[in-house]
């Protein structure tokens, strides 16, 4: 198993590449950071009661213990307390639901500008056709002019 690091200040758990990553920044060098070797302990038990974190007080944005919920500061009325799966869920498909809502925005953007580039793009080939259909007229107009002085000229070559 990877060597994992807890950093007490950006309460996550790195692993050894994040970790450096993160706390190269000079910012972020004087975060304290501990080596686990079990994550799951770590993420599931309180840090107060070493307990299972079961809830989670909406109120403070934490998952905490039974104890917690019943002894703790979070056991006032004034704290809003859900059970942690039902609390991962709600937050999950609200999140998912944000996600999807931004995404279809942009999808539905970036498809109209793709239909704005190509209408400019066949508006392009059009005058492209039409530039080229100028060209040629033009050329072919002074081809015969050529001809003509060329005639002409020699016309007059043959008289004098």
């Amino acid at each position: 198993m990877e060597a994992m690091k807890l950093c007490i200040f950006c309460n996550k758990i790195y692993c050894k590449m994040c970790d450096f990553q993160v706390h190269i920044i000079k910012a972020n060098s004087h975060h304290n950071r501990s080596r686990i070797h079990d994550k799951e302990h770590i993420m599931n038990k309180c840090k107060d009661h070493d307990l299972k974190l079961l809830f989670f007080c909406e109120t403070c944005n934490k998952a905490i213990c039974d104890m917690c919920h019943k002894e703790g500061k979070h056991c006032s009325k004034l704290h809003s307390i859900s059970h942690i799966t039902e609390s991962f869920q709600f937050k999950f498909e609200r999140l998912n639901s944000f996600i999807s809502k931004e995404l279809m925005t942009k999808y539905v953007i970036l498809h109209e500008q793709i239909k704005h580039v190509e209408r400019l793009c066949e508006k392009v080939r059009e005058n492209s056709m039409k530039i080229e259909k100028q060209i040629k007229e033009e050329h072919l107009r002074l081809i015969t002019r050529l001809k003509y002085d060329s005639i002409k000229k020699e016309m007059m070559r043959v008289k004098s």
